[in-house]
């Protein structure tokens, strides 16, 4: 076998040593750097063993720094024991690659190095024993050193199966032992040679340089050069090609597909999010993240395979319906659905929940009944113990196997787990803090391949470093992405640490060799190609980037030029590569065409969508939610309960205002419960309502207990105390007796419509039905707001359609009643300011005047007529939108801009008998959809 040898080589294809030895890349002649020769020469010696990762290595030098307690590193270690274990391993395996001997250090070391040879004495005495330290790959250089050596000494021959190394660098140039190793080769029989003149070019490469103001431009510069040139080129990926692949995918060009793994990928999350619901308090929010995760796209299922399994096999023809994740789809919306209504662990809804998955198939069983072991019973934070997380991941392992099924598609997932299961394997018994699981995490690795690093069959070559360019030289290279790299931290060893460590017999790398060894690697590759097409954008992800230092050397100045002022001025905008019609670049050259396509305006005129005329998209069953929706924006009705386009799952987990609303609604709902003080006309105590609230708060409110949300919780508590207090006590002066809370109510409603009467079921559930002492129905609404003058305002306007809506509910249906008995009495009570708002004096006394609830629901009713009538006609119209798009107001409009715009609107609805009601459009899920949010151009 012969090898080129190259210091940058490693990951570059081994195949390619077409200048090697012999000049020609034919069979047994490969290039490889450091780590492969490494590699090739443990299989050759018999030194090969299973890696270990560097996590275990970690969490194994922690355990040896802790027995040798050096003073240097003993308060760092007892403040952040992993850290400062995963520094300390740096700089060991740094020394070990340069060869040092601990033992030869004197009694005045330096305390650093002190330090590192105390921890080197108790990796040693450890020998194989089960603290050993597993061998990295400093180990693994440092014992085919010593292996070599000691063939070399006895005179022994080893059959290494190697003719010859080419070393594009000097042997002596090359840092720690390397020198020694390719000394001792040579001394076995292997011809080592020094860089020869076959390697280094008659003339530097012909630069083309390009800019562009963004990645797109110089992606479309870039597919141009391809679609024209790009037959033998070679790829110099400096960045992802992930706009690069868009451009040449729109030209029916194969996609470069450089995407580096990363491990804010949605599978990398998997860990975290597990570990912080084992650990108490639970965070519902996270929990919802956790079932809402997504893996993996669906893969094609057999038929007959029912698609809610989300471990199901991915052979058949069929897709699934959705998304791969932790859990099986039923689970993941059974679960979800019970965190929207009670966002905590442990109450009606999420028994329920659990109750309906158990019943059902193996899967969703198994799935759901470990979530709720997980959630329910939470490890103490205080004790969080190896063999406890351990035991909680058993079932992780299982499930994301299962996931998997063979397919390699959670690979990195299942590797990082299995990783940080090894290393919980190997800690001491004792607790696990917060700061030490999440830098355990993160130093199991477990970057995950992007779905779109997908390399296809091309005409081109692709390298992700310059020193991995190859080839015989004339070629020609295409540079995407050339700017500079962020600089990369090196040790720095002091003057007395220097000497130490090489009277220790070790030859450490200056950071300076280092890095000009790694520059002349990367000029190497470059230099061979005859030319070198480099586009670059000026901005990327929105930050101002440089171009790459390496076009310094490669730029040729005239006489008295800077290097900066020859860069300047061999580089043309992309814009400028276009003359004539035609575009132009180191040779290629295509004709442009106008695309045909007419600008669309940037502001449209108005928001209002047409549909096919008809009656289909109307429906027979509404809320009363619905039907505010419908009155305030027709779309929004449309997009969410005639089309039931819905946010996702996660996103309906109430937080906020509105999970304190529910949460203070279900309060009043238990305290007026049958035998409670409030059902039977009394006021419930201070201590009986903070029970009742301080019960319901795991369940509906659970994010409220988590660590540094306790003064909110407290101040919340006094102000719902006092808010309940007023409310029940105001209820009883007045004479007002609680019948009933939630009531729910069906009633059909009669709408003449254009096209013929309708029927309409309407439905919903009052908060408080109360009644007077001539037993005169009164019905309360409950609201919990930051706005303090909403609620008053639509009052005394004549607005309260929702108010309006619930007297009509309790009023007498059936046989006619006459004279009708009067309407029923209603108001809102302000939960968060502990106010009414009501024309009662006893319970409002700022003297309002009586909702005319009989004439407020007639006029609904009449815009809700129009509003059907309009869409059976084909036209829907974003109400609240259009007003606002006319009035040029934003989503969060200022109220006095509000009342201003709308005043004819709402005098228009008055005169055809109608109302106009706001549909609040800042907090709606659907103004991308409609176009009054996001980009119109």
């Amino acid at each position: 076998m012969e090898i080129r040898f190259g210091w940058g080589a490693d990951a570059a294809s081994w195949a390619d040593a077409s200048t090697g030895v012999a000049g020609t890349a034919r069979t047994g002649a490969v290039r490889m750097g450091p780590r492969g020769l490494v590699r090739l020469l443990q299989t050759r010696l018999g030194l090969t063993r299973p890696d270990v990762e560097p996590a275990v290595r970690i969490a194994r030098y922690a355990e040896l720094a802790a027995r040798a307690d050096h003073p240097w590193h003993r308060d760092a270690s007892r403040l952040d024991r992993w850290a400062t274990a995963r520094h300390l391993l740096a700089l060991r395996d740094e020394l070990v690659l340069a060869g040092w001997e601990p033992t030869r250090l004197g009694d005045d070391a330096p305390p650093r190095l002190a330090a590192l040879a105390a921890i080197e004495a108790q990796v040693r005495a450890q020998g194989q024993g089960s603290l050993a330290l597993p061998p990295g790959p400093a180990d693994d250089l440092a014992e085919v050193r010593a292996v070599l050596a000691g063939l070399d000494a006895d005179g022994a021959t080893w059959p290494l199966g190697i003719s010859a190394i080419a070393c594009e660098e000097r042997p002596a140039d090359l840092p720690g032992v390397w020198p020694e190793v390719l000394d001792l080769l040579g001394r076995l029989g292997v011809a080592v040679e020094g860089p020869g003149t076959a390697l280094d070019p008659a003339e530097p490469p012909r630069l083309h340089l390009v800019t562009a103001p963004d990645e797109w431009a110089a992606a479309e510069a870039a597919a141009r050069f391809l679609a024209e040139r790009g037959e033998g080129a070679q790829v110099l990926a400096g960045t992802d090609t992930i706009v690069l692949d868009q451009e040449l995918r729109r030209r029916a060009l194969p996609a470069v597909g450089v995407i580096p793994p990363s491990p804010d990928r949605s599978p990398q999350q998997v860990l975290g999010l597990f570990l912080a619901l084992a650990i108490a308090p639970v965070d519902v929010r996270e929990l919802a993240a956790l079932l809402d995760l997504r893996l993996a796209d669906a893969p094609p299922r057999p038929d007959g395979e029912d698609p809610s399994d989300a471990g199901g096999s991915g052979m058949g023809a069929r897709p699934l319906a959705e998304p791969l994740g932790l859990v099986p789809p039923r689970v993941r919306r059974t679960l979800l659905h019970a965190l929207a209504d009670e966002p905590g662990i442990g109450g009606e809804k999420w028994s329920t929940a659990i109750a309906e998955l158990a019943a059902g198939r193996e899967a969703d069983r198994e799935a759901a009944l470990a979530i709720d072991e997980l959630v329910r019973a939470p490890l103490d934070p205080r004790a969080v113990l190896p063999a406890a997380l351990l035991a909680r991941t058993d079932w992780l392992v299982r499930r994301l196997r299962a996931v998997d099924r063979g397919t390699g598609l959670l690979a990195a997932t299942i590797a990082q787990l299995t990783t940080f299961r090894a290393v919980l394997a190997v800690l001491p018994p004792t607790p696990l803090g917060a700061r030490d699981l999440e830098q355990i995490v993160a130093s199991c690795g477990g970057a995950a391949a992007s779905p779109l690093a997908r390399p296809e069959a091309a005409p081109w070559t692709v390298a992700t470093s310059p020193a991995h360019l190859a080839g015989a030289p004339g070629g020609t290279v295409l540079w995407w992405g050339c700017v500079e790299e962020p600089p990369r931290r090196a040790t720095v060893w002091d003057a007395d640490e220097a000497r130490a460590v090489t009277v220790a017999g070790a030859r450490l790398a200056d950071p300076e060799a280092l890095a000009a060894l790694e520059t002349a690697a990367a000029l190497r590759g470059l230099a061979r190609a005859r030319e070198v097409i480099a586009i670059r954008p000026t901005r990327r992800r929105g930050a101002a980037v440089q171009a790459h230092s390496l076009l310094s050397h490669l730029i040729v100045p005239a006489a008295g030029q800077t290097v900066q002022d020859a860069i300047e001025g061999a580089t043309v905008g992309a814009a400028d590569l276009i003359d004539g019609g035609r575009w132009r670049l180191a040779g290629a050259e295509r004709a442009l065409r106008p695309s045909g396509l007419a600008p669309r305006p940037v502001e449209p005129t108005t928001l209002t969508r047409s549909t096919v005329p008809g009656t289909r998209l109307l429906r027979d069953r509404l809320s009363f939610s619905q039907v505010e929706n419908l009155l305030g924006c027709h779309q929004k009705w449309l997009y969410r309960s005639a089309l039931h386009l819905r946010p996702a799952d996660v996103a309906t987990v109430s937080t906020g205002n509105r999970m304190i609303g529910t949460l203070v609604h279900k309060a009043v709902e238990d305290l007026v419960g049958p035998g409670a003080p409030a059902h039977v006309g009394g006021v419930p105590s201070a201590d009986a309502i903070r029970r009742v609230l301080d019960g319901l708060v795991p369940r509906h409110a659970s994010e409220l207990l988590l660590p540094g949300r306790e003064s909110e919780l407290a101040q919340l508590r006094a102000r719902v105390i006092r808010s309940l207090t007023t409310f029940f006590t105001a209820l009883a002066e007045a004479g007002l007796r609680v019948v009933d809370t939630e009531a729910t109510f069906t009633r059909d409603l009669h709408l003449p419509l254009a096209s013929g009467e309708r029927t309409i079921t309407f439905t919903g559930s009052r908060d408080i039905d109360a009644a007077d002492a001539d037993g005169r129905p009164v019905v309360i609404d409950l609201k919990w707001t930051n706005d303090r003058g909403r609620y008053g305002r639509s009052y005394d306007a004549g607005e309260a359609i929702q108010l309006a809506a619930y007297a009509w509910s309790v009023e007498p249906h059936g046989t006619a009643v006459v004279p009708p008995p009067p309407p029923a009495r209603v108001g809102y009570f302000l939960l968060k300011q502990g106010e009414f708002v009501a024309a009662d004096p006893g319970l409002d006394p700022t003297g309002r005047t009586e909702l005319d609830v009989r004439d407020v629901f007639d006029r609904m009713s009449v815009e809700l007529t129009a509003a059907f009538d309009e869409i059976a006609a084909g036209t829907v119209t974003a109400v609240s939108g259009d007003l606002r798009r006319k009035h040029d107001l934003p989503l969060h409009p200022d109220r006095e801009d509000l009342d201003k715009a709308t005043v004819a609107t709402k005098e228009a609805a008055l005169a055809r008998g109608g109302i106009w009601i706001d549909a609040t459009c800042g907090y709606c899920d659907f103004s991308l959809l409609c176009g009054l949010r996001g980009d119109r151009s």
